[in-house]
């Protein structure tokens, strides 16, 4: 199908019912995991196999449908865990129905918006162009929300074990998240997949000590602790394991 053609499915898909249009999101994200294309063209996930070891925890916060998500718990095994907060009550929805269809027992899946401090707090979720509602771009809101969701620091889920990674994807409000996660990080020090928004960001990271990278044509920097070394440092480009869209159709939820 061309880019015309899936434009009109989507304004199509659009007028459905909510449920049926949750019940294709299921269905296409359920063929995408048997098909093992379940993923992201982010050149970060690409590296995971290299980030990760049987055992490691993994914080995966923003998780939208759970590709990070499914990959990270598919490379720390059953002794590993991987958790994944998503606050929006539609997107935790499938990414549940997503970590069922992949028989995933090592993720603890958490409705909620990580920040600085418990809260309720309101999101918003904007438009596509082709009249759907976009839910990868939902962000906080304070003016006109759409509904509430519960905010936590993470600091408070008082994790027993190390955290080996933490992939971060929140719309802006990743300063907020980092400062509820200061003693985590001072802790594990743990490597950092961040898409940064601010300046205050990267200078609450450079205070801890962390390092940053990147890699080409990612929106995201790589944060690092000093003793680390990446492995992309000399090392040639990694494919992903399959070439797949970075994001499924905002098809609403």
């Amino acid at each position: 199908m061309g880019s015309t053609g899936r434009f009109y499915a989507k304004r199509f898909a659009a007028r459905l019912p909510s449920r049926w249009q949750q019940r294709l999101q299921v269905y296409r994200c359920g063929r995408q995991i048997d098909r093992n294309i379940f993923v992201t063209d982010e050149p970060e996930f690409a590296w995971l196999d290299a980030l990760l070891r049987p055992g490691d925890w993994v914080l995966d916060i923003g998780s939208n449908i759970g590709m990070y998500t499914l990959r990270c718990a598919s490379l720390v095994g059953p002794t590993g865990r991987v958790f994944a907060l998503e606050p929006v009550p539609a997107t935790f929805s499938l990414l549940s129905a997503n970590v069922q269809r992949a028989a995933c027992t090592n993720v603890t899946l958490l409705n909620v918006a990580a920040s600085d401090r418990p809260a309720l707090h309101g999101m918003a979720v904007p438009d596509s162009a082709s009249g759907l509602k976009n839910y990868y771009t939902a962000h906080l809101e304070g003016d006109i929300p759409e509904f509430q969701v519960t905010c936590l620091p993470v600091d408070s889920l008082a994790l027993a074990q190390r955290v080996r990674l933490v992939k971060l994807d929140v719309e802006g409000h990743d300063y907020s998240v980092l400062r509820g996660m200061r003693r985590l990080l001072e802790r594990d020090r743990p490597l950092l997949i961040v898409e940064v928004s601010s300046s205050q960001t990267r200078h609450f990271l450079s205070e801890l000590g962390y390092r940053e990278d990147s890699l080409p044509g990612s929106p995201n920097g790589v944060f690092y602790s000093a003793d680390e070394v990446l492995p992309w440092h000399g090392a040639a480009p990694v494919a992903n394991p399959v070439a797949s869209p970075a994001r499924l159709p905002e098809i609403e939820v």
